[in-house]
């Protein structure tokens, strides 16, 4: 993984990788969960998915 997304061996890297294997947010420095967890929700497929589980 660290070669894939170029990172070296003694960095600290954060990478959320969508499903389509995207990077959709990088950091350098540890992060709060929450700030994931946010990023998540608010993507489009995370969207749609609530979305049809509010239907059901």
């Amino acid at each position: 993984m660290r070669d894939r997304f170029g990172i070296g061996k003694e960095d600290f890297c954060v990478i959320l990788v969508g499903k389509d294997g995207g990077v959709k947010r990088r950091d350098n420095a540890p992060v709060e969960a929450k700030a994931i967890f946010d990023e998540i929700d608010a993507m489009p497929m995370r969207q749609h998915e609530m979305q049809q589980r509010d239907r059901n």
